[in-house]
């Protein structure tokens, strides 16, 4: 009887826990999902299974959900001018392309409306956070154990998703990343040494560079808050991540931490003047952090020297992704498309690729393109709103600059890499930007219970 009750309480993972502890779920238990080779399938799929779950229990309960007017505006009409695009595919085998890129964004748009709906105190929020920081330690481990070869460099493992599909899919080259993962491979040979380039449980190291972007402020967050042990935990797992960083030769991700940081440090500006002493502190560190991180830059620029190859594939996709795009350029194609279109050779990637905003372009058109747009200008407004809060220095207003770092950092990663080839990648974008609508909700309830509390003073 006990154990049944204890059953109860604790509730069957995914089926009847409550939501919060669902997303936590899924975030720290990805190296499992990344084991399993499901990560891709599943993670989209789960976020609209919840959210059918969301909006089953607020009509139980009977409490209505929470659906920010403009940003959700943009982000429907974004999911039906993708879906207007998909008429545009010229190549039927990138149709399973579009398809999943659909399901990925709509499986986004549902985390976001989950987020907004189901962080509604401080301790939801922290308990995610330590999920992130669950994940970002063994991404982190997994990464070390490559780094040090420790996993053989370039040595494959066998999911077992790919024993049960269909050999056509088990064998395409667009999904061989994940239903056969590599955690590290050699990237280059500098004064007779091999040099090791780690990805961990993500796609490619670019992907897992950009998951550290995403972690390490949320660790700098938890830290500030953290008392003891746990502050140890964090310094020790913040100075892992940044090691990984380091060893995925990832420049973009190194520049997207660097200008989320000044940008960081621009929404702390915007508060009210600190006292004399604060501002020459703050500014120390600020300095200190930026050599730090030109310093590395330069060191990882010397040691990973830009191939002539490479630059010039990346100068024909630029090129000939414009003069494709420029025939359909209201809708664009849907996808990429392969190179072999306009006459290059298919070792070249598709069109369309290396770059976010230019996939954006080129698949959905100056409509998806002007929209996706539209919304980073709606989420840079949130963040700025949030920091001229009467709050001065609030919980949920801190919480805020810290996803303005983020939300910056994946912003200029997103020039020279596409953030939606990894589904973990994506959900952690559009998760930090529930975050920000979360922030600013939040500090709207504190400014109307100031307001009704001063009233009742006077």
């Amino acid at each position: 009887m006990t154990s049944e009750t204890s059953r109860s309480k604790r509730g069957i993972p995914f089926l009847s826990t409550k939501i919060t502890t669902d997303i936590i779920l899924f975030f720290a238990l990805i190296p499992i999902w990344t084991a399993l080779g499901i990560t891709q399938f599943f993670g989209p799929v789960l976020m609209a299974f919840l959210f059918i779950k969301l909006l089953i229990t607020s009509t139980k309960n009977n409490t209505p959900i929470k659906i920010p007017f403009l940003i959700s505006t943009l982000m429907g009409l974004f999911l039906l001018s993708s879906l207007i695009s998909g008429l545009f595919i010229q190549e039927s085998y990138w149709g399973l392309v579009f398809i999943r890129n659909f399901i990925v964004y709509l499986g986004a748009f549902a985390l976001v409306l989950i987020i907004i709906n189901s962080v509604k105190t401080k301790q939801n929020l922290i308990h995610i956070l330590w999920a992130l920081t669950i994940l970002s330690f063994f991404a982190g481990m997994i990464g070390l154990l490559g780094l040090l070869d420790t996993i053989p460099a370039g040595m494959k493992f066998v999911t077992p998703i790919s024993k049960l599909l269909p050999e056509s899919i088990r064998t395409s080259e667009y999904l061989r990343a994940t239903l056969y993962p590599s955690i590290s491979g050699y990237y280059q040979e500098i004064f007779g040494l091999k040099l090791i380039r780690i990805s961990s449980i993500f796609l490619f190291p670019n992907i897992f560079a950009a998951a550290i972007l995403i972690l390490f402020p949320y660790q700098f967050f938890l830290f500030v808050l953290s008392k003891g042990w746990k502050k140890l935990v964090l310094a020790l797992n913040s100075i892992l991540l940044l090691v990984c960083l380091i060893f995925t030769y990832s420049r973009s991700a190194i520049l997207g931490i660097f200008l989320g940081f000044l940008y960081f440090i621009h929404l702390q500006g915007i508060r009210k003047k600190r006292q004399k002493s604060q501002r020459l502190n703050f500014l120390t560190v600020t300095v200190v952090v930026l050599v730090i991180f030109l310093i590395l830059i330069i060191a990882i620029n010397t040691m990973t020297q830009i191939k002539p190859l490479s630059v010039k594939a990346r100068t024909t996709i630029l090129k000939n992704t414009i003069q494709s795009w420029k025939e359909s350029p209201v809708f664009g194609w849907g996808t990429q498309r392969n190179m072999e279109v306009i006459g290059e050779t298919s070792p070249i990637p598709p069109l369309g690729s290396h770059s976010t905003y230019l996939s954006f372009l080129y698949r959905y058109g100056l409509s998806g393109f002007i929209l996706y747009i539209a919304m980073i200008v709606v989420l840079f407004t949130e963040l700025k709103r949030s920091q001229l809060s009467s709050r001065p220095d609030s919980f949920w207003k801190n919480f805020s600059t810290i996803c303005g770092w983020i939300f910056f950092g994946n912003l200029v990663q997103a020039i020279f890499i596409v953030m939606d080839y990894d589904v973990v990648i994506l959900l952690l974008i559009w998760m930090n930007w529930g975050f920000i609508l979360v922030a600013r909700r939040m500090l709207e309830k504190e400014e109307k219970k100031d307001l009704l509390q001063g009233s009742e003073k006077n």
